[in-house]
């Protein structure tokens, strides 16, 4: 039996083989894993690779697309993954040293690249809730994990940060309702403590679940999830909204069949270099990651304001 049909024997007999071993056959290397970068269509991100039939979620690249962040679902637990690429060659990806233990998921690099902020209920209250936790990075090694103490105030926790620039954190929060309504809030950082969270906008905030905010580092457009609006596509879908002249947000659009489709789409972000757009999907049966170039961003923009 050649190469070629070995690895596909163990493909088939062992769908999670390891980066490693795989990538001594796909000579994985380069930005992103070596993946062929998308266009304007939506793509998987690294099939058998990343996506594989364990369900991932949540996406997070550093800057220079060598290191990459993402959690799967182990033992019936959320845990925070990552791999490195050192030497032309992609680590095999292991859980970071935090994570594990506890229910530990929707991250996000701050924009510095000096902090690394997920939910966790490993949460001082002894509820079982999701709060915002902070680890600071420092020559790629991680400290230990610290609550960030954003929210007190709310009783179902905080969940998915997104920090822009200037410091300021979005988030959703549950309510304490029958239906438990989601909604986005922001916390601004001032010295060492976060202000009071506020609502960002009520156009972003509807009647509707709201959830899952990414925030654009310099604060110009908005995307977060939401459901059961009169234009969904399926369970959940992604929305847009950008600032107008006179630093307002927009009316949020849905943006479309490019993105969403009957399946849930959750936890939006873009890559610190700006060049694409990573989210979530349930579409092929269980939770992939997907990708598609921040092209499509200029076509959005100009589809403002709705008619």
């Amino acid at each position: 039996m050649n190469d070629f049909l070995k690895l596909c024997v163990l493909l088939i007999l062992y769908p999670s083989f390891s980066l490693a071993q795989i990538a001594n056959d796909q000579a994985v290397s380069g930005p992103y894993l070596g993946q062929q970068p998308p266009g304007l269509k939506v793509e998987i991100f690294a099939p058998s690779l990343i996506s594989t039939e364990r369900n991932e979620m949540n996406t997070a690249f550093t800057r220079d697309a060598t290191e990459l962040y993402f959690t799967r679902s182990v033992d019936n637990k959320q845990t925070i993954f990552y791999t490195r690429e050192a030497n032309g060659k992609w680590s095999d990806p292991a859980p970071v040293p935090f994570s594990g233990k506890h229910n530990d998921r929707d991250f996000t690099i701050s924009p510095d690249e000096k902090q690394l902020l997920f939910a966790s209920d490993r949460n001082l209250t002894g509820e079982r809730r999701l709060d915002i936790w902070m680890v600071d990075i420092k020559e790629g090694k991680w400290s230990d994990p610290y609550p960030a103490n954003l929210v007190p105030e709310l009783t179902w926790g905080s969940n998915y940060p997104s920090m822009s620039n200037d410091g300021t954190i979005y988030f959703f929060s549950c309510l304490a309702d029958p239906d438990r309504k989601c909604e986005l809030y922001k916390s601004q950082k001032v010295g060492t403590e976060f202000t009071k969270p506020a609502v960002p906008d009520p156009k972003l905030n509807t009647s509707f679940h709201e959830w899952d905010p990414f925030i654009a580092p310099d604060k110009t457009y908005i995307i977060f999830g939401s459901k059961d609006r009169p234009d969904g596509y399926g369970d959940g879908d992604l929305y847009i909204s950008f600032k107008d002249e006179h630093d307002n947000w927009l009316e949020p659009l849905n943006m479309g069949p490019d993105i969403n489709s009957s399946a849930n789409e959750i936890c939006p972000v873009v890559t610190l270099d700006g060049q694409y757009f990573f989210f979530t999907s349930s579409r092929k049966g269980n939770n992939d990651l997907f990708w598609i170039s921040t092209g499509i961003f200029e076509s959005l923009r100009k589809s403002f304001p709705p008619k």
